[in-house]
């Protein structure tokens, strides 16, 4: 049988591991956001430079 003590840190280690995933998951999901506006901003950006290129032209 298993002392109180390997039990508590056994749980310990779950409980840590799914907070870590839980929070990796969150970390990737904002990135991934944060990529796919940043790459929406870059494809627009152009477009914005053209329109006012031939505004003073």
């Amino acid at each position: 049988m298993h002392s109180l003590a390997t039990v508590a840190l056994g749980a310990f280690a779950i409980i840590f591991f799914c907070a870590a995933l839980v929070v990796g998951l969150i970390v990737l999901k904002k990135y991934q956001t944060e990529k796919e506006r940043l790459k929406q901003r870059v494809k627009n950006k152009p477009k914005n430079e053209n329109q006012t290129d031939e505004t003073t032209l």
